[in-house]
């Protein structure tokens, strides 16, 4: 039996909040504190603390994609909506990826590919999985993210690339190499988080957690079977195996292990969440997670803004002592809540989130 779907559920927002809460300290962070860029290996040595809750920024991609595909069923299986409201709120997402490209010249170039693009196309093409059976999408999630080191060995992508590379749109296929192989966030690997979510959204729906956990140790066991493959095999990472095999800690680019063990752990998240809901009142202990999840979208625009690029136009980036840069962090995580508390009651009124419904309706 299908459940009616209802209008909010704590727990997608609890952990879309919880997403925009490690994207922000980890971004923050590293904008912030003057020992940010420095040996790795050392600050991991003297900052053992720091860097961890750094690393776990790496969650929220991952976290943002998956909930996205959830939350795409979610309002596909709903009576009354339209599909075509779908696909407008993808086209509007992925103009605030363009305009995020525009308004932050020091991170991004005109033809970067970031997680609002990857989440445009995806929502914009959420409504052509309607009607694919469960297994067939269950493949599908597999195939994207195998087809992502496949893809990186045939254009010869670098094993490691950095933020100039991945914004690099003059290279042979343009944008389209970012958008499909080489960008921040591109279709190949992350449409598979996203059509993994999809297919939670069902159980999320009708409250069925034990599917999710299954679905979370199947892709969890391919990643760890993939990485025991590499570490016995010992292959050159000139072969065509190495990326599929190899547990890396970079993705970028995204080597399969990595990327399924990340979405065997976002599918853990999401049926704890689920799991929870159903047991514990979600909304009372968890709805300062709950408001930064409606607002995260407002909230990603302007902390990278303001914290990347205001602050290097006004000198202020990497001057902080790790107090000040925890301090102004807590601050700024703090207020948001604060304001959005009062914010909510306007419907969020002229935030990104408000133009995305306005624009789509």
């Amino acid at each position: 039996m299908i459940n009616p779907a209802p209008s909010r559920i704590s727990s997608i927002d609890c952990l879309r909040g919880l997403a925009v809460v490690l994207m922000v300290q980890q971004h923050m962070m590293v904008w912030l504190w003057r020992e940010a860029g420095t040996n790795l290996r050392l600050l991991l040595e003297e900052y053992p603390v720091v860097i961890a809750c750094n690393a776990l920024g790496g969650f929220a991609a991952p976290l943002f994609i998956t909930l996205a595909g959830a939350g795409a069923y979610l309002y596909l299986s709903t009576p009354g909506t339209k599909v075509v409201t779908l696909l407008c709120r993808g086209m509007v997402l992925f103009a605030f990826g363009l305009l995020l490209n525009l308004c932050v010249p020091s991170w991004f170039s005109p033809g970067s590919w970031y997680v609002l693009h990857v989440l445009g196309v995806c929502l914009a093409g959420a409504p052509l999985l309607r009607h694919v059976n469960k297994i067939v999408l269950f493949w599908m999630s597999f195939a994207a993210i195998l087809c992502a080191p496949a893809l990186q060995y045939l254009i010869d992508t670098p094993l490691a690339m950095g933020n100039t590379r991945m914004s690099d749109f003059s290279l042979s296929g343009g944008v389209l190499r970012l958008a499909l192989v080489e960008g921040h966030f591109p279709v190949f690997p992350w449409a598979g988080f996203f059509i993994a979510g999809y297919i939670a959204g069902e159980f999320v729906r009708n409250h069925r957690p034990r599917p999710i956990f299954i679905h979370s140790m199947l892709y969890a066991g391919c990643g760890g079977l993939l990485a025991l493959w590499g570490s016995l095999a010992k292959l050159s990472p000139d072969s065509f195996v190495y990326r599929i095999v190899t547990l890396s800690s970079r993705i970028y680019p995204a080597f399969a292990p990595l990327s399924f063990l990340l979405l065997g752990a976002t599918l853990l998240l999401i049926g704890t969440g689920d799991a929870a809901e159903r047991k514990f009142p979600l909304f009372k202990w968890t709805f300062g997670l709950q408001l930064l999840g409606r607002s995260s979208l407002s909230m990603l625009l302007l902390h990278v803004v303001v914290f990347r690029q205001l602050f290097i136009m006004w000198d202020l980036h990497r001057i902080f002592s790790l107090a000040q840069s925890v301090a102004i962090v807590l601050f700024f995580i703090a207020l948001w809540v604060l304001l959005v508390f009062y914010w909510r009651k306007i419907s969020l009124r002229g935030g990104a989130e408000w133009f995305m419904r306005t624009l789509s309706a």
